[in-house]
């Protein structure tokens, strides 16, 4: 009899400690959550995706490690790609994350107006934005599509969340005199 009850605790143990081991392996499916931008194999060009996070946490937890697209910026015309740019994403996620990419960016530059720091990104504060240089128009670099991003982030630079602001409402009312304290 306490043969018995040893048994199966000994069976619950294992049990419990399987099941602790491939849920930890589930939950390193978060990694690739957000949106992401790869290089399509296909055409060359940034494609803006989303990778399946329960699929690929499932997948984790069967021990399958296979990892799929939710949604690609190339999508519906191409549904029914291989899908060879997940490779770029498994390799290293961060690197193709947009919110990542564009803290990278943005850390350690000043506005090109006021010169002041561009504060580390936040999901709770105001968007920094980028300005072209052609046409000195600004927009929030949230504001942009993301297949858009690597080629904003060389060809643009950096303003902050204020003078974005100065510069959208001067573009949008150029009657009205603004005067910037640092142009007198």
């Amino acid at each position: 009899m306490v043969t018995e009850e040893y048994l199966v605790v000994a069976l619950i143990v294992i049990a419990m400690a399987f099941l602790v081991r491939r849920l930890a392996a589930a939950s390193h499916a978060w990694r690739y959550h957000g949106l992401m931008v790869v290089r399509c194999p296909e055409t060359r060009q940034p494609a803006a995706v989303h990778v399946g996070i329960f699929r690929a946490a499932l997948s984790e937890f069967f021990n399958k490690g296979e990892v799929r697209l939710s949604s690609c910026s190339r999508w519906p015309e191409r549904r029914d790609c291989d899908q060879d740019c997940v490779c770029q994403i498994e390799r290293d996620p961060k690197d193709h994350r947009v919110w990542d990419m564009a803290s990278e960016w943005f850390a350690d530059k000043k506005c090109v107006f006021c010169g002041k720091p561009i504060y580390p990104l936040s999901h709770l504060d105001h968007a920094p934005a980028l300005m072209r240089i052609i046409d000195r128009k600004t927009v929030e670099w949230k504001n942009l599509p993301a297949e858009q991003l690597p080629a904003a982030f060389s060809e643009c630079v950096p303003v902050c969340w204020g003078c974005h602001m100065t510069e959208t409402f001067m573009r949008k009312y150029p009657a009205r005199a603004v005067v910037r304290p640092w142009r007198h």
